[in-house]
């Protein structure tokens, strides 16, 4: 099945299927400051290995959110939520928010903390859907699974796909039909 989006932001998520928990305590923390989004947009598309990405302003609006993990005094890596809520209005009266991009530093990578930052803005930040590229979602999809991401539907026209909370999967349905 086929899912169209109008977004513009692309998706890295990265996954160890050994290792889906952090091995200490992390602390997951809202930032505002659009000067230190841009600094994680930037670690993003310098490491993001899909297509070419450009920044833009709507990727620091209202409509996005980013969270970042930090252990003691170091920042690991973020994540940045998207509010999907319109695109999905016809569908159901709840907001719901796409997780969009995420990175973790090169040395936290399979430490669990990608895990633990998706984990926190599922339970949190009512985020329903993720956006990843097609390939890393069929790849690791026991690790998408494990977070409650059981369909997903390929962006048209794209190398990105969107995965779905299982308790959202009906919505997603009826919303992906209409443009079949």
């Amino acid at each position: 099945m086929e899912y169209y989006d109008s977004g513009t932001c692309l998706s890295e998520f990265y996954a160890n299927e050994e290792k889906f928990y952090a091995k200490e305590q992390i602390n997951i923390v809202e930032i505002f400051n659009i000067k230190e989004k841009r600094k994680w947009m930037e670690f993003f598309m310098k490491n993001y290995s899909g297509g070419k990405i450009e920044l833009n302003e709507k990727m620091f609006g209202v409509n996005c959110r980013f969270f970042v993990a930090k252990k003691n005094d170091s920042s690991l890596g973020y994540i940045r939520i998207t509010d999907k809520t319109k695109a999905y209005e016809k569908y159901c009266k709840q907001e719901v928010w796409c997780a969009s991009d995420a990175f973790v530093k090169k040395t936290y990578r399979n430490q669990g903390i990608l895990y633990e930052l998706i984990n926190y803005v599922i339970k949190n930040c009512k985020v329903k859907v993720l956006r990843a590229e097609t390939e890393r979602l069929d790849r690791y999809s026991y690790y998408y699974q494990s977070l409650g991401f059981t369909d997903s539907f390929q962006i048209i026209n794209s190398s990105l796909s969107i995965a779905v909370q299982a308790d959202f999967a009906e919505i997603s349905n009826k919303r992906n039909s209409d443009f079949s």
